[in-house]
């Protein structure tokens, strides 16, 4: 079916239901849970912003909603996870499928169901379990992700999410809640070259970034850093027997459009679904099969090429084609029609419609 657009105010109550869980190593999971909900509270209010603007109004106040119970939903499961690293193996027959979890400090649980979805991160332990392929490649620079507490849009005027494209040193800017919704903003550069980790994450290298890309008032307080690599990929399969994966154990690209988060919740709403029709006697393997036909596809041709694009568009070398691009958004900016498509286009919105579609 088409996507429902509930009416204004309301609340879908299949989308109620809706829980975000993530059994990744659990100290990467709580951080990373805080960025999710600190993109969905700040992305709330930028997107009603814009929604104003587009006449989508209705829209915005049921997609708020669901967003604000996903992020309750997180922020509650932040004090339930333990400190430290877990493992799990697992076993699958015809009937249903076991997993062992061993905690930290070395004891284990042994669940059972009839169904698993992976939902386990970038490193996902089910998907390697299944020898399920994870194809695509890693970006050549590292990012470095830097918080500080300085105050951009009153020092500039920026907004909640801000790109600098520049041919060397094209860097982001976007604010954040903070653990206690202080506001932060988050800056996000690329490291080049063989560096060691050790000088990139250096005071001293950090602030010349600053200097370069937010010459306002150096040096800054530095709250936060991190360092990471950078991965475009696809699993071959989101399914195989009873075992479903989600959301980055399924699909993993660059942050540049907050395009992973989104289109892991629409992973897991997908999924939710075809579990349901398969608990009340549907037939699972067909389920799971239609859920990989409509998800993997759209990971390719929404997912991956809109964060590729995105970190093209900052990084061109020829002026030429930047000015072109640059010109292009403007002029999407400035025509309505151009405008409301973007906005579904970027949103996900037509990549939903578009899976709904496929049976």
């Amino acid at each position: 079916p088409p996507v429902k657009m509930p009416a204004e105010g309301a609340y879908d109550e299949d989308l109620e239901r809706l829980i975000l869980t993530n059994s990744r190593q659990p100290e990467l999971v709580r951080g990373d849970i805080r960025a999710q909900i600190a993109a969905t509270e700040i992305g709330v209010q930028r997107m009603q912003d814009h929604c104003v603007r587009f006449g989508t109004e209705t829209v915005m106040d049921s997609f708020a909603a669901i967003l604000k119970a996903a992020a309750d939903e997180m922020q509650a499961a932040i004090t339930a996870l333990p400190d430290g690293q877990a493992s799990a193996e697992g076993y699958m027959d015809d009937d249903g499928v076991e997993i062992t979890v061993q905690a930290p400090d070395g004891s284990t649980e042994t669940h059972t169901g009839r169904y698993l979805v992976g939902a386990d991160g970038g490193r996902s332990i089910v998907r390697k379990a299944l020898d399920i392929d994870f194809p695509g490649f890693t970006w050549e620079e590292r990012f470095i992700i830097v918080s500080t507490y300085y105050d951009f849009e009153e020092a500039a005027g920026y907004r909640y999410r801000n790109y600098v494209a520049h041919p060397e040193r094209w860097c982001a800017m976007i604010k954040v809640p903070g653990d206690e919704s202080e506001g932060v903003w988050r800056a996000l550069f690329p490291a080049f070259g063989n560096d060691p980790d050790e000088e990139v994450l250096s005071d001293e290298w950090i602030q010349a970034r600053f200097a370069e890309c937010y010459p306002y008032d150096p040096p800054y307080d530095l709250l936060h850093r991190n360092l990471y690599s950078v991965h475009q990929r696809v699993a071959a399969t989101f399914a195989k027997g009873r075992v479903a994966l989600a959301g980055d154990a399924a699909h993993v690209n660059n942050p540049l459009g907050g395009m992973g988060m989104n289109s892991g919740i629409h992973d897991g709403l997908n999924v939710a679904k075809k579990l349901e029709a398969a608990w009340h006697g549907g037939d699972h393997e067909a389920l799971l099969a239609r859920y990989d036909r409509q998800r993997r596809p759209m990971a390719e041709k929404y997912v991956q090429a809109q964060s590729i694009n995105n970190k093209r568009m900052l990084q061109e070398t020829d002026p030429k084609i930047r000015e072109e691009r640059l010109n292009e958004l403007q002029q999407t900016r400035n025509d309505p029609d151009s405008n409301r498509a973007y906005l579904r286009r970027s949103s996900l919105v037509q990549m939903v419609e578009e899976a709904d579609s496929i049976q």
